[in-house]
């Protein structure tokens, strides 16, 4: 985004296209819980402040606005909020507007920018203080009227001295994004496992040119290895050239390579078909590759030019962009992440035992922050045309928290993780009929396994279902869970025990009859099962251990001369004066949502109340996203600090002192309300 950019930040739908649209008045009443006495909109009952986040308690409550469940509704996802415009000048200037929802003029928020706004479907105008004119032009579109993305397309200063930008834009496919939940309870329709993956076509803007009264600079592009298709950007050359002559002022030549991840890389590939359950179309060197910018060469006119070279922290590869290895934040963890709870080979839902105290019934993936794996590819060191260099540390955010913030080092070592092994027999050959494992200590542990067979009746399957074994000499079947005529009615034999099994090595088997044909990547005949134990662990008091997360922060910058020579090392503490972190998290992990949704029909009563059924679903749903991750915060940093010290290990420069307020944000229930299907009056 060089030069400059208007991007739409929506809140709810986006305001241009929504289909239903309160007056003003009428979100007013719902923002502030006001109650309208009959048709006397004088008199109002204002509510406490928290009470505007809680909207579910607008419907069918008599000392709420009469406002309609459709308007309700769109106040739950933000409808009654403006849409936020943000704007970025050149010089770094930024500010934000949104429209007056009346006169749909630009009404600036904050008081820091003395600008005018003119703002329409076609351009955005801006003028600041000094009287330069910013013209955008949109490049990105919801719809027609309604842009998502601006571009600065010139700049006029009162002299009339114009300079215009020119773009150009390039279309490849986005790489498809799995979200994943996880449900316990009784959810509609028995939806307790899904995946989802969202792709689609993704056009960037890039720019192209520059010019001026008497210079022009242009951008050239190439191909990329990493993107698909990869027809351009990659910035190859900048050229600075005179208007007056047609020389180069200067030119910019860029050098690039890959980080190149294994084919077998830790987390797997959530497009492999063992997770996807098909094929990708996305070609897995795509997948493999990212973009490594390894030198910059300046040149004036003619001379040979100065080379600056770039170093990365490639002690470790990074994984497939599409591995399950991620943390909280979408950052690489290092964790393997297989999964018992799913018939796939991996899964993102993270265990929350110490929060839910029921483990799932599996094992599920390791989803905290690693020190090791979190500045893995990371820049490490910028080498001069001198010879002179700068390197850079960085390390993981630190914040006050609780134990679920542990790394996953610290949660490896100490904690007695629930883990698990899982078996599906569909008499296909990509599934894992049999799996071993190893008992630390002698425990209780749980053994849940079923076998559905929807069509076929029970004397075809009999025999079918789940062993387990001790391995070595003497091995016994310890348990046996098989079909018979007997224990099974229906189309499903399904059986769930706990019980104390002795430390050692095991196996456990799923069987399924012959007469079942090979189900391919179908479980809807199937024979399964999941034994979930504790392993090991050391103990130690959690409290005392570190929270990190959040992504990085800078650790040292070190400055270096020709000869390796050390001139200046500056370190960053982030702690109170205490000596403990002073960082907050500033946007909760989202880990899951437990709903109780309405069922049944409505009643009415004497006297011509409707009244809604008072029986429901209730449920508890675990979330996990790959590139969207339920820490996402893409608009502030996760993590904020209240101190940061900056020292100075050379120079007798000293230390600076840097002090913070912030408040992290709060997460409100926000229930979405049912519509009946024939609605009778306004609630």
């Amino acid at each position: 985004m060089a030069g400059g950019c208007v991007n739409l930040n929506a809140v709810g739908k986006v305001d241009a296209t929504s289909g239903t649209f309160a007056t003003w008045a009428e979100w007013e009443k719902i923002k502030y819980h006001w109650k309208v006495q009959s048709a006397d909109t004088l008199n109002y009952r204002s509510g406490t402040e928290e009470l505007m986040n809680l909207w579910g308690n607008l419907m069918f409550d008599p000392n709420t606005s009469n406002t309609t469940n459709g308007i309700i509704n769109e106040g739950l996802i933000g409808q009654g909020e403006r849409d936020i415009f943000e704007v970025a000048l050149p010089g770094g200037r930024s500010f934000k507007y949104f429209l007056h929802p009346k006169s749909q003029t630009p009404v600036i928020i904050g008081s820091r920018m003395n600008c005018k706004v003119w703002h329409s479907a076609e351009k955005v105008i801006i003028t600041d203080e000094a009287g330069t004119s910013y013209a955008f032009r949109p490049y990105a579109f919801v719809t027609s009227n309604a842009p998502l993305t601006y571009m600065l397309t010139s700049m006029t200063d009162v002299t009339g001295h114009t300079i215009t930008l020119t773009y150009v834009t390039a279309s490849c496919y986005s790489v498809p994004v799995m979200s994943e939940y996880y449900t316990v309870g009784t959810p509609p329709d028995n939806d307790y496992i899904k995946r989802n993956f969202t792709a689609g076509i993704s056009q960037t803007c890039y720019l192209s040119k520059i010019e001026t009264d008497t210079e022009e600079v242009i951008f050239e592009m190439g191909s990329r290895e990493d993107r698909y298709p990869g027809t351009t950007g990659k910035l190859t050359n900048m050229k600075i050239k005179s208007k007056l002559d047609g020389k180069d002022v200067y030119s910019y030549q860029f050098n690039y390579d890959y980080f190149i991840c294994p084919e077998q890389s830790v987390g797997g590939n959530y497009l492999s078909s063992d997770d996807y359950g098909s094929s990708s179309t996305i070609p897995t060197s795509v997948l493999r590759k990212r973009l490594k910018l390894l030198s910059v060469l300046r040149k004036n006119g003619t001379s040979q030019g100065e080379k600056h070279t770039f170093t990365y922290n490639e002690a470790v590869n990074l994984p497939y962009k599409t591995s399950f290895a991620i943390d909280y934040w979408g950052y690489y963890n290092g964790q393997q992440n297989t999964s018992t709870l799913t018939n796939r080979v991996h899964t993102l839902i993270p265990s929350l035992e110490g929060l839910t105290n029921v483990p799932l019934s599996g094992s599920t993936a390791v989803r905290n922050c690693s020190r090791e794996y979190i500045t893995a590819n990371m820049l490490k060191k910028i080498t001069y045309p001198t010879g002179g260099s700068v390197e850079f540390e960085f390390e993981p955010h630190t914040f006050v928290g609780d134990n679920r913030f542990i790394s996953a080092e610290d949660l490896n070592k100490y904690d007695a993780q629930v883990k698990g092994v899982n078996t599906v027999n569909n008499n296909d050959l990509i599934v894992t009929p049999s799996a071993t494992f190893t008992l630390p200590t002698t425990q209780v542990v749980t053994v849940d396994a079923q076998v559905n067979f929807p069509d076929y009746e029970v004397n075809q399957v009999t025999g079918s279902g789940t062993t387990l074994r001790k391995l070595g000499a003497g091995g016994s079947v310890i348990k046996s869970y098989k079909v018979t005529s007997q224990n099974t009615s229906g189309h499903v034999y399904h059986v769930n025990e706990s019980f104390t099994l002795e430390a050692g090595d095991y196996v456990l088997t799923s069987t399924l009859s012959s007469a079942v044909t090979n189900q391919g990547y179908s479980t809807r005949n199937a024979s399964s099962a999941t034994l979930t134990y504790r392993g090991g662990g050391t103990a130690v008091n959690k409290d005392t251990l570190q929270k990190v997360g959040g992504g990085v922060r800078i650790k040292t910058i070190t400055k270096k001369n020709n000869t390796g020579e050390v001139l200046e090392r500056t370190g960053y503490l982030y702690e109170s004066e205490n000596h403990k972190t002073s960082g907050i998290l500033m946007f909760s992990v989202k880990f899951y949502d437990d709903f109780n949704v309405r069922r049944g029909s409505y009643t009415t009563t004497p006297e011509g109340v409707i009244r809604p059924s008072t029986s429901y679903h209730t449920f508890r749903r675990f979330y996990a996203q790959a590139q969207t991750p339920p820490a996402s915060t893409p608009n502030a940093n996760p993590v904020g600090y209240s101190r940061v010290v900056k020292q100075r290990d050379f120079l007798d420069a000293g230390r600076e002192e840097l002090v913070f307020s912030n408040i992290a944000g709060q997460d409100y229930d926000a229930t979405l309300l049912i519509c009946l299907p024939t609605i009778m009056g306004d609630y």
